[in-house]
């Protein structure tokens, strides 16, 4: 029984191919298979990509100390400390804020060129620069 529906099998494959490829037995004339073109190269975005962060966000200011200042601190938490800053002090943002114990810490830069942590809610924004005002010429 085998033997029998194997032979069937090789019977119908002889006969598709010859229905495929014609019954002339010979070689035919191959016919060229089409091709697709490649996918277009992806074209650039024309939208401009906004900056990561701009001046006025990456300048902060101590303050709501109630005039106590804010520590520096190595390591966001209970990392050592490396100065007190007063109110009104100055600080540059310097990388991406951690979350501590449910407090946000921010990694800054100092007036002296430390890089540190600093409790998130010790920090304001910086005003805005004003314009100086005209000042009037002293008299002699």
């Amino acid at each position: 029984m085998r033997v029998g529906l194997l032979a069937a099998s090789l019977l119908l494959v002889i006969a598709l191919s010859t229905s495929v490829t014609g019954c002339s037995g010979g070689t035919g004339t191959p016919t060229a298979t089409p091709t697709l073109p490649p996918p277009p190269s992806p074209v650039p975005s024309a939208t401009p990509v906004p900056p990561t962060a701009t001046a006025a966000s990456t300048s902060l200011v101590v303050g709501n100390t109630g005039g106590d200042g804010a520590w520096l601190r190595r390591s966001p938490g209970t990392g050592e400390q490396v100065k007190a800053w007063p109110d009104g002090t100055k600080m540059t943002l310097a990388g991406k804020d951690q979350q501590v114990d449910g407090k946000t810490w921010r990694n800054v830069k100092d007036p002296a060129g430390n890089t540190g942590w600093m409790l998130a809610d010790y920090l304001v924004a910086a005003p805005a620069a004003e314009k100086p005002a005209a000042t009037a010429t002293p008299k002699p």
